[in-house]
């Protein structure tokens, strides 16, 4: 089907020159940055269609469902592992995502393999794995803010399993993670009363628990 709302704003964001793409960034809609500048990429390649612009979310679900192998196998066995990730791909939501032109399929694979390094992290107890926690959690956050509450339920995870002792240098990789990400937190905060405009009464947490 043809471009619908939202996904026609992907589209008018990526088709601006790199200086526009800025421009709008700085001004009204940082908290989508990486995404646009990315299809930005993407499609002067590719060409504008509704396939090119929906092949990425659909290629993102993919690195989703192969990042939750990988998580099954490390928490499970392998028919779990696959199990999950076949489940994962039928969900009404998934499905959606995968032929959408938003971030949202882009969202799902980062938070899974997110969770896939703090898993191997804190059953290797490695200051690189650590490093790498705090940066893919980074790249997390520039793809979408809200994924850094991901982090407590690692915390949770990490607290109540068989390594608490790496509770700590957890703790160190997300405020690293977080020092990383705070100018484009700061942005986007300062943002949020073009980009929620649209809800009323219920002010900005409104926007993260409900719509009205």
């Amino acid at each position: 089907p043809s471009f619908w709302f939202s996904e026609a704003a992907t589209v008018a964001a990526a088709d601006r020159s790199e200086i526009d793409i800025l421009r709008l960034l700085l001004n009204f809609d940082a908290v989508h940055g990486l995404y646009y500048l990315a299809m930005h990429v993407w499609l002067s390649w590719a060409g504008i269609t509704e396939f090119t612009a929906r092949l990425p979310s659909s290629l993102a679900v993919g690195v989703a469902a192969a990042g939750l192998v990988v998580l099954g196998r490390l928490v499970a066995d392998r028919p779990t592992a696959w199990a999950a990730a076949a489940a994962f791909t039928v969900l009404p939501r998934t499905l959606w995502a995968a032929v959408e032109a938003r971030s949202y399929a882009l969202t799902a694979a980062v938070a899974v393999w997110l969770t896939v390094v703090v898993v191997i992290a804190a059953a290797r107890r490695s200051s690189a794995l650590w490093a790498l926690y705090a940066l893919t959690l980074t790249l997390a956050i520039f793809v979408f803010m809200y994924l850094g509450l991901l982090v407590l339920a690692h915390a949770v995870t990490i607290a109540l399993g068989r390594n608490k002792r790496q509770l700590l240098p957890f703790v160190i990789a997300v405020a690293a993670g977080l020092a990383l990400a705070s100018p484009l937190i700061a942005l986007a905060a300062g943002q949020r009363e073009h980009q929620l405009w649209w809800i009323g009464g219920g002010g900005y947490l409104s926007g993260v628990f409900g719509e009205q």
